[in-house]
Formats: structure tokens, sequence, C-alpha cells
């Protein structure tokens, strides 16, 4: 490394550490009503702009799925080098050694970029915790003197606010093999029904909410089965709808795939379940939850908890596996505080005004009211 070179990096590394300690001091001069100001501005624009989603944000998304890719063109190489021992044509070997030495090229290749990353992502939480520094010194009420400009040099590096990677509601439509089926879970009046008409609308597609309870200022705009509690329509309902999963598969075995996404919300699953016009439906569900993803049919299960039970879905691997849990209120806390026992993330999700969580993930709910 040349003196040039070394001299740049002296320098760097002496801005960053004056950059910390000019935060660490302005954080220390606000008193505690500014503080209080501040904490109440950044979570009402957070609750208000809903889908703010950071670059960093997006680019650790990627990272992540770009790891996962890697490790299963891994396992793809593997498999193909384990199929050549049983070829007995030499062409055939060729062909899977040739297919495991191309899945170990794109793995590297996705490694390599994931690795690229991570200095990109460490120069983007800068310059986050730079901006949060600036509106700090925004709020500060007085200038700072020669004497404090001297303590901002000498204090020790702060401890930077628990900042999660938001979860992107958009994946929901960018990448529905990931989210099959979703499972909303929340208490009555924690806007379950709005978070899931508010999905339909982004989702797109043929959309439906089946319900036996609706009100005048429900599902406005989108087709109602079963209002009223007519649940025999309900039933005749899931009939037509695993009626028509068989029919695409029928086309799905010729080679078809170009189905149009088909999302059906279903409310009050512990009055369609008990109800006797209503008793085939149960394992109709459990099919379409199995069965349907390949099809592009979702359902948007809205339950309060009990209905997991309803669903005798205990010890069944292959449904949970195909449900993304949406948890709001307190069933986020709840579930960061003792499933996932993450304190940071307990204390972020306390103050929010809609808590929410995407199976392990925080997220925003949009401002819907």
């Amino acid at each position: 490394m040349n003196a040039k070179d070394l001299l740049a990096a002296k320098y760097s590394h002496v801005t960053q550490r004056l950059a910390s300690k000019v935060a660490s001091d302005i954080h220390q001069s606000l008193d505690a009503e500014v503080v209080r100001q501040l904490a109440d501005a950044w979570a009402s624009d957070v609750n208000l702009s809903g889908e703010a989603w950071s670059l960093a944000g997006y680019l650790a998304a990627w990272r992540k799925r770009a790891i996962a890719t890697s490790t299963g063109l891994t396992v793809a190489g593997f498999t193909c080098l384990g199929l050549t021992s049983f070829a007995d044509n030499p062409i055939h070997r060729l062909i899977t050694a040739n297919g495991a030495i191309g899945c170990w090229a794109l793995a590297k290749q996705q490694r390599r970029t994931v690795d690229e990353t991570e200095p990109v992502l460490g120069t983007l939480s800068r310059i986050q915790a730079a901006q949060s520094a600036m509106t700090l010194t925004q709020l500060w009420k007085k200038q700072p003197t020669i004497n404090q400009q001297a303590v901002i040099v000498e204090d020790a590096p702060p401890t930077l606010p628990y900042s999660p990677e938001l979860f992107d509601w958009n994946d929901f439509r960018s990448n529905p093999d990931l989210f099959p089926h979703l499972m909303i879970l929340g208490k009555t009046g924690s806007g379950k029904s709005m978070l899931a008409e508010w999905l339909l609308s982004q989702l797109g597609g043929k959309i439906t909410a089946v319900t036996p309870h609706r009100s005048p200022n429900d599902w406005k705009g989108i087709k109602v089965v079963g209002g009223g509690r007519d649940f025999s329509a309900i039933a005749e309902y899931f009939s037509e709808l695993t009626g028509e999963m068989q029919r695409r598969y029928q086309l799905y075995d010729i080679g078809r795939t170009d189905f149009d996404p088909w999302n059906i919300a279903i409310d009050e699953l512990p009055a369609i379940m008990a109800a006797p016009e209503c008793g085939d439906v149960p394992s109709q569900l459990k099919e379409l939850i199995r069965e349907s993803r390949k099809v592009k049919i979702r359902l948007l299960l809205l339950t309060q908890g009990a209905e997991v039970k309803a669903l005798k879905i205990e010890g069944e691997g292959s449904l949970r596996d195909s449900l993304t849990f949406v948890r709001l209120g307190n069933f986020a806390v709840d579930h960061a505080r003792k499933t996932l026992k993450d304190d940071a993330l307990l204390e972020w999700l306390k103050p929010q005004k809609r808590p929410c969580l995407v199976d392990d993930q925080p997220a925003t709910v949009p401002n819907l009211q």
C-alpha cells in the first residue's frame, strides 16, 4: 500500500470516529423533552408512511435470497454428482457431471455477489446513522459552545438504536412461491380485515372474501360469499374452489402454467368449521392449503389464535410449512418475547401503534383508516 493509500485510510478512520462522537454528544446535549418529541415524530412518521422501505432493506433482503439460492445450487450440484455414479451410459454421466459443475459455478457466483454487498450494506448503515445525527442537530435548541465542541471529540462512541430490517409487503406479490398462503392472527379490532382487504388489492388477480359475518363497511368493492350466515353458499363455494384447483391441475399436467392468480380471504373460521352445512369444508381447506400453490390459488386465513387448533394442523408439518404467519398486536409482542426471546425486537415492537411480525420479521402496517 503506497503512502497516498495509507493517508486516505487514516483520515477515513478518523472521520468515522469523529462522526460517531459528534452523534454521541448531540444526543447527550438534548434535554428529555426534545428527545420525547423526536421519538413521537419518528413514530408518527413510520405509521403514516406505511411503506417507506429503505434501500438497505431491499439490499439485505436480496442478499438473504442470494444466500438461499447459493445453498440450493450447492445441494443440486452434489445431487447431480450422485446421479453420475448411477448412470450406465457415458453420455448420461457426462451430462450429470457437467450439471454438477454448472451448479457449483453458479453457487460460487451467487456467493461472490453476496460478499460484494457486505461493504455496501455497511456504508448504507453509516449513511442512515449520519442522517439521524443531522435530524438531532436540527432539533438542538442552542448552538454548541467551544467547550461543548471539545466534549464532542472526547466522548465515547454511541450505542446505535436498534434498526431492524422491515418486511417488504411487495414480496407477497413478487415471490408468491415463498409465501403460498397467509394466516393473519389478531384479536378482535386489531385490523385483520382491513389488512386483508388491502393485501387483496395489492395481490391483484381474482379476489374473493368468504365470511358469514359481514357488515356494510367490510370488503368494499370485493365479492363476498356467505354474508348473513349463508353457510350453504360457503360450502358450495369451497366445492367450486376445489373443483377449480382440480381443473387447473389437469391443465398443469399437460404443461399449462399461465393461470390467473386467485386470492381468497377467509374470515370467521370457527363459525365456518362448526356449521353443519360446512361438513366437507375442513378437509377441503386442508387440501387447498397443501396443493393449490402451484396453480396460483392463495388463501388468506383470518384468525383470533384459537382457530389454529380448530384447523387441526398440530403435527401436520406440510400444512404449517405452507402458511406464512402475520401476527398483529399482542400476538406479535408475545411471539417476540416468548418464542424468539429477542429483547431488542421486543423493545422495538412495544411503542408501535400497530405491532406486526411477518413470521419472525418486523413490519410496519400501512395506514389503512
